[in-house]
């Protein structure tokens, strides 16, 4: 029912769209003011650049898409290659082309009667198609000879104009006039203070500098422009806490004939889908029953889907917008087979260059995946200066499109570090967690935790490691007497043996050290943990976990 009922409020709102855009653009149309030479464009207090920033095509209004993502909305997406412009919000991801005269909003066709336009090489966008998908965000106000746009959500200050003045175009009446004098009583709009001047916008959109003696204006904010906060309301909303595991799988998932009990655990993610070529194909690894038997014992799912971790593949397709759309709609359908509840992205060893494709891609996700009611969470490594494994990742922004963000807060010492140590030493994990909230909010992040350890050798030959599941861990300390001592730096127990000239060491993950991880949690207003993986823990550990979460 609530996918349907999704599917019917989107089809409404595109319909809806389609339907203003053709009323808009009618106005415009028989609007004569841009008909005036002496008509101008103002956003806030800058004048618009005809044929840069905008120009009249067939007696309309144009804008020019790179000053829209210049001044306006930086996420606006324009490829140039592939002739499209892309625009994203929380809710829609929009494509359109130039010369069509339809265009998709969240994968479904709206018709528009003016297309956008391609001059030189320069796409320009209609003001009737800006107006309706920036009705949140932008204010058009039309004047006799001027079209003002402000940005929504904002507080300008204003001021009366006590005696009648002029406003002049520098900070000093030696500088020539603009326009007619202002009489006494009339409002405008303050930018900036210079001196005893200050910046104004009068009612028909002239801007020049007016003596701050002839404007009473309000004192006491610091700014001219402020935003207004608006609570969001989901961010006050109790939400369930977050215990996810990975469930991983080498091949196609073999049906199970029950649901293993895992105490606490409210989210399962498969590991099912691995983009496996640059055209973007989806190697499928799901399984139906086995989605139906976690759902029904009141598990969501939601299964992952990765890069295969190829760098080169991976740019191909993300920097192709007709195969990010390919991908997303080849992926939508999949999860909609397996009756998913969320998705789990897990895009790894990246090029830095790519950087901008991966969060579009991430961008045009969102939006498409919450219309059918599902969470959409992506994986990110800590924060670090590894170009491919961490600074790819554009934290701040990806957060925007996510519902969560998933810390993976391990492989500190990695299978081939050349120290050998920790997997998650507790002082790393909570600098990682620190570190990243300064860009996703609490209410976001989830903590991911390993259910392994690494078995260190270290001779003169150099170090090496092999990964063990817990129980492999104990089992290797009981059989080789291995004497633990606890760690405060890194809140494990550690142990060490010598044979021959090798010195084997290991820095154990059990439910001790994971009680230290799980403490940052409440410490830090997180939104939960995940854990890496199912199978690598002993039985026990699930109820531990509950415990300290909860």
């Amino acid at each position: 029912m609530r996918k349907i009922l999704s599917f019917v409020i989107g089809l409404c709102m595109a319909l809806f769209i389609g339907y203003t855009i053709y009323n808009d653009l009618t106005v415009v149309k028989v609007n004569n003011v841009i008909e005036k030479e002496d008509f101008f464009v103002l956003l806030e207090d800058m004048k618009l650049r005809e044929i840069q920033d905008y120009m009249y095509i067939e007696d309309q209004i144009y804008f020019s898409a790179s000053f829209m993502q210049e001044y306006v909305d930086r996420d606006m997406f324009i490829d140039e290659a592939e002739s499209v412009v892309i625009i994203t919000d929380g809710n829609n991801v929009g494509r359109f082309y130039p010369d069509n005269m339809s265009g998709t909003m969240n994968g479904k066709e709206i018709l528009l009667v003016s297309p956008l336009k391609a001059v030189e090489k320069v796409i320009y966008i209609p003001y009737n198609l800006l107006k309706e998908i920036y009705r949140e965000n932008l204010e058009f106000n039309w004047n006799t000879n001027s079209l003002v746009i402000d940005f929504m959500g904002y507080d300008y200050i204003e001021g009366e104009i006590i005696e009648e003045t002029s406003i002049y175009a520098s900070p000093h009446n030696r500088s020539a006039s603009i326009g007619k004098s202002l009489p006494k009583g009339e409002r405008v709009v303050i930018f900036s203070e210079e001196g005893s001047w200050f910046k104004v916008r009068t009612n028909e959109g002239l801007v020049g500098y007016a003596s701050g003696d002839s404007i009473l204006i309000e004192y006491g904010k610091n700014r001219f422009k402020r935003s207004i906060d608006v609570e969001d309301e989901s961010s006050s909303m109790e939400k369930e806490i977050i215990n996810l595991t990975w469930d991983y799988t080498y091949g196609p998932m073999r049906n199970i004939e029950t649901v293993p009990d895992m105490q606490g655990v409210n989210v399962i993610a498969p590991t099912w889908f691995d983009i496996s070529d640059e055209e973007g194909n989806i190697f499928n690894k799901g399984n139906l029953d086995n989605s139906i038997l976690y759902r029904n014992a009141g598990y969501e799912i939601w299964p992952a889907v990765t890069n295969s971790f190829d760098p080169e593949m991976t740019s191909i397709f993300l920097r192709s917008s007709k195969s990010r759309e390919k991908i997303i709609n080849d992926l939508l359908e999949l999860y909609k087979y397996y009756q998913a509840d969320g998705i789990n992205i897990d895009f790894e060893n990246i090029y830095y260059e790519d950087r901008d494709y991966l969060t579009q891609f991430v961008r045009e996700l969102y939006p498409v995946f919450k219309y059918h009611g599902m969470t959409v969470s992506m994986d990110v490594t800590a924060i670090s200066t590894s170009p491919n494994w961490s600074m790819v990742y554009d934290r701040e922004r990806l957060q925007q499109s996510l519902d969560y963000v998933v810390l993976m807060a391990y492989d500190q010492h990695w299978a081939s570090s050349p120290v050998a140590g920790s997997v998650a030493e507790y002082w790393w994990v909570e600098e990682s967690v620190s570190r990243l909230l300064e860009q996703v909010p609490p209410g976001k992040l989830v903590l991911g935790m390993p259910f392994y350890s690494r078995v260190w050798d270290v001779n003169n030959d150099g170090v090496s490691s092999q990964a063990v599941t817990m129980k492999t861990a104990l089992e290797f300390i009981d059989k080789n007497e291995i004497e633990t001592v606890w760690d405060e730096i890194s809140q494990q127990y550690y142990g060490e043996m010598v044979v021959g000239e090798t010195t084997r060491k290991i820095w154990l993950e059990d439910k001790n050290s994971l009680y230290y991880k799980v403490s940052l949690v409440h410490k830090y207003n997180l939104a939960g943990i995940a854990t890496w993986r199912k199978g690598f823990e002993i039985p026990s550990i699930w109820e531990s976990l509950d415990g300290y979460l909860n």
